[in-house]
């Protein structure tokens, strides 16, 4: 028997990027006696756990390859709008020029890629962009929140300082829905069928009585004369009102997260703040600071500080399931 402890990005090679988890002494368990067996089905669970985080980084973020991100004005006026759009600017040369991934202006004056070729967006408007490939939400959501500024503005002919905030969400865009309903799911009952159609409708049972069973929808359809038909159109009730369902439950849901990324925009609410006299962003999260003209200009400062709160945020919720995976797995010898 020996003792264990943790350690999150110790040695051990990598893995997906992101150095392999080892056993070691960074949260000690020293009240915890493990076998040699213990550790090592430890050590692959928790390298397990990091290739399904890097695969998928979490469940809102699976569930598309295409997002839209809104950057949109709010305390400080014509200030704020213009802000916006200087964030807007910023996150095309990031998705494109660093993340290579493809991106398409929406809602705004533009149509089709932008590119080099490209006009700029428009000043005096809210930007709105369409962005797609591997790992958008996962970089991106990080910008979701308020953002803050502190310069003299372009209109302002006194030269007087001003702080504006922008808000920024991350939505995403889903494919249409489909629906398969199997017949194994449901239970199906031959009855005879009601209404006009004569005796010979009335008397045979042909209608047809269908329960989805994971739904709990049920249909009864006398349309056709044969009980198949009736049986085929039962399915395809069954899907619509199963279809009108998800349809309703992703809008809901859609709608439920636009609200909770979307704040006052005050400007004491902020996650970042560029400061344009002292040509500096600052994220308030990592309490780093930015050179501000190639933060803005050349994305490469934004790739820095998102694989920095990935990483933090990959050890936080690694740290949160190993644990609870070693209360729920583990009994400890004390």
């Amino acid at each position: 028997m020996r003792h264990a402890g943790l350690c999150l990005f110790g040695a051990g090679g990598t893995l997906g990027g992101v150095k392999k988890v080892s056993c070691s002494a960074i949260i000690p368990y020293k009240n915890w006696a493990l076998s040699l067996d213990q550790i090592r089905r430890m050590d692959n669970e928790v390298n397990n756990i990091m290739m399904r985080r890097l695969d998928s980084s979490d469940t809102l973020g699976s569930c598309s390859r295409t997002w839209t991100l809104e950057v949109t004005g709010k305390a400080g006026g014509e200030e704020a709008s213009l802000f916006a759009v200087d964030l807007a600017e910023m996150y095309k040369v990031y998705a494109s020029e660093v993340r290579k991934w493809d991106i398409a202006a929406v809602d705004s004056p533009l149509d089709g890629d932008l590119s080099d070729s490209c006009p700029a967006i428009p000043k005096n408007s809210n930007a709105k962009l369409q962005i797609k490939g591997e790992g958008v939400y996962r970089q991106l959501r990080h910008e979701i929140g308020v953002h803050k500024v502190q310069r003299v503005p372009v209109t302002d002919q006194d030269g007087k300082m001003q702080t504006s905030t922008a808000v920024v969400t991350l939505m995403p865009v889903l494919d249409p829905v489909s629906v398969n309903i199997h017949e194994s799911d449901c239970a199906i009952e031959f009855v005879r069928g009601s209404g006009p159609g004569g005796q010979g409708m009335q008397s045979s049972s042909n209608a047809v009585c269908l329960t989805h069973k994971p739904s709990g929808i049920s249909v009864k359809c006398h349309q056709s004369r044969s009980a198949l038909g009736n049986k085929e159109l039962a399915l395809q009730m069954v899907a619509q009102q199963l279809l009108s369902r998800l349809v309703k439950s992703q809008n809901s849901s859609i709608h439920e997260a636009w609200c909770n990324q979307w704040s006052s925009g005050e400007r004491s609410d902020r996650l970042r703040t560029y400061n344009y006299p002292q040509n500096r962003v600052t994220d308030h999260r990592l309490g780093k600071d930015f050179p501000l003209g190639t933060f803005m200009e050349r994305g490469a400062g934004l790739k820095t500080l998102h694989d920095d709160l990935n990483a933090v945020d990959d050890e936080q919720q690694l740290v949160t399931v190993l644990l609870r995976h070693i209360e729920g797995d583990f009994n400890p010898s004390i």
